[in-house]
């Protein structure tokens, strides 16, 4: 029987990032999915004559052909072949709250999102640029501490500043750089996504988003998500990788004490390392004999708290977005200014806290048929409320809140698209757990309090790996949430088990 030196399971971001560099480094890999194609959030789906793109606003790290980030310069590594767009606009921030009403959009490079900033709060100007500059001073020292350039102990004696952002809130960084409240609420409008609120997350994670998105402003990709997806199916396969879909992983084997092998659909495979995109508290739960998992981890499961899930409509309109009016790519609606507010909002079914809104058509006009646009619209909860509505009730309900945050989008923008739609989907949490198969539906993974944050986590990364040759990638594990930081976990597992087998040799 084969045995291969790597079996990954499930073909989401942090999966096909593995599997991809495995098979690059011409290692063996059989890569397996539970679902008919890969990708999990990373895909699309069709309805009517609209293709939709179930999960990505955008994505972080990308640059330009020319100046290549890491995501960028990953793909083209491993020869995935993506075509991306770049809008020149970070985001548009909207908010309606009698408070502090504003209206702003933020463009790219950190030099015209300062401006603008200023432009819209003057009395920011000083703090700002202090501010900006000691973030990216901290940002650098966390790129060698990631690269293990520098030492914890050189940290802990030389970077003040690191330390600082690293172990403070963004409300006290901002607080301790006397940033006015308004220039506060538009520098913080990406805390979604994060998923923490600004009074709980730490200061370091918000400004690695920004550096992520500002330079170059937001990308997608031009045919949706599941071309990302599709791209890394590919490599794999072309550099001698296996992949088997509609093949849900239901056991790791344990030996030992060590991971050998999985169970799919009543066959078994072994390999000399398993990867799972799973998530941990469904693979000690459900998928590995409970004496195989040491107390204490299961302990660590328990305290960490799954992260938001999310309320989603998408929309196909039969007129072009210039048509009805709509000129921005993403915009942020905000009922209330403070985000923490707006994160005590949405503790609901969803339609509450804040709206985020996205028009392909804006970046990339032919993503749609002729005289037609897409519109998304998201909002965020961390309640597990659904499970309280009744079956019969669950399409009204969804329908409501629907219909409900479409008018707050037509009242908002003077916009009127309920005439014009031609093709509408809804999600709720209920579908994205049916989906992704994770608690509450959370394509986020778990919740990044100050204990828990990226930093703690790097730190304690290999600490966590309680059973040996058995590796986690995606938003549950040291990067956090998101599309890029799910690449970079799976190519550190692959980094990590490449050198463990050459070290077997």
């Amino acid at each position: 029987m084969k045995n291969y030196d790597a079996i990954i399971i499930g073909a989401g971001n942090g999966g096909l990032s593995c599997a991809a560099h495995l098979a690059k480094a011409g290692k063996s890999v059989l890569l397996l999915e539970k679902n008919n194609v890969p990708g999990g959030a990373a895909s699309s789906f069709v309805r009517g004559r609209f293709e939709f793109e179930p999960s990505l606003h955008e994505i972080s790290d990308i640059g330009t052909e020319e100046d290549p980030r890491h995501v960028r310069q990953m793909f083209e590594k491993l020869g995935a072949d993506v075509e991306f767009a770049l809008d020149p606009w970070t985001y548009r921030a909207v908010s309606i709250d009698p408070k502090c009403k504003y209206d702003v959009s933020m463009p790219a490079t950190w030099d015209a999102f300062e401006a603008k900033l200023i432009e819209v709060v003057p009395d920011c100007k000083d703090s700002i640029y202090k501010l900006v500059k000691d973030a990216q001073i901290a940002l650098h020292d966390l790129d060698r501490l990631k690269d293990n350039k520098m030492s914890k102990v050189e940290l802990l004696l030389k970077h003040n500043t690191f330390l600082k952002f690293a172990t403070h809130t963004v409300d006290e960084i901002l607080e301790m750089y006397n940033i006015p409240k308004k220039a506060q609420y538009i520098l913080t409008t990406y805390w979604p996504y994060i998923g923490e609120p600004t009074n709980i997350q730490m200061a370091i994670y918000l400004f690695l988003i920004l550096d992520l998105y500002i330079p170059f402003g937001a990308a997608i990709p031009k045919h949706t998500s599941h071309q990302l997806s599709m791209a890394l199916d590919k490599v794999i396969r072309v550099d001698g990788g296996e992949i088997y879909y509609n093949s849900k992983v239901e056991r790791i084997i344990v030996r030992d004490g060590k991971a050998i092998g999985v169970i799919s659909n009543g066959k078994e495979y072994y390999g000399k390392h398993i990867v799972s995109n799973v998530n941990p508290n469904y693979v000690f739960g459900k998928m590995i004999d409970a004496n195989c998992v040491d107390e204490k981890y299961k302990k660590l499961c328990n305290a960490r708290e799954m992260s938001v899930s999310f309320f989603s409509i998408y929309l196909g309109l039969n007129k072009t977005a210039k048509e009805l009016g709509i000129k921005d790519y993403t915009v942020f609606l905000q009922n209330k200014a403070d985000p923490s507010e707006q994160y005590e909002d949405s503790f609901g079914l969803g339609g509450d806290g804040y709206s985020i809104f996205n028009c392909r058509n804006v970046i990339v006009p032919e993503c749609t048929p002729k005289g037609t646009c897409e519109l998304y619209i998201t909002s965020s909860t961390y309640s597990d409320k659904w499970k309280d509505i009744e079956p019969k009730d669950y399409k009204k309900t969804k329908l409501e809140i629907a219909e409900r945050m479409i008018s707050m989008y037509e009242n908002a923008f003077g916009i009127t698209i309920k005439p014009y739609i031609e093709e509408i989907s809804v999600a709720t949490p209920v579908t994205f757990a049916r989906y992704l198969g994770t608690p509450n539906g959370t394509p986020y993974g778990y919740r990044t309090p100050s204990w828990d944050s990226v930093l703690p986590r790097n730190v304690a990364m290999h600490d966590e790996q309680i059973i040996p040759n058995l590796h986690f990638v995606g938003a549950t594990t040291e990067q956090g949430d998101g599309y890029e930081p799910a690449y970079r976990t799976g190519e550190r597992a692959a980094r990590d088990i490449i050198k463990n087998l050459g070290d077997a040799k």
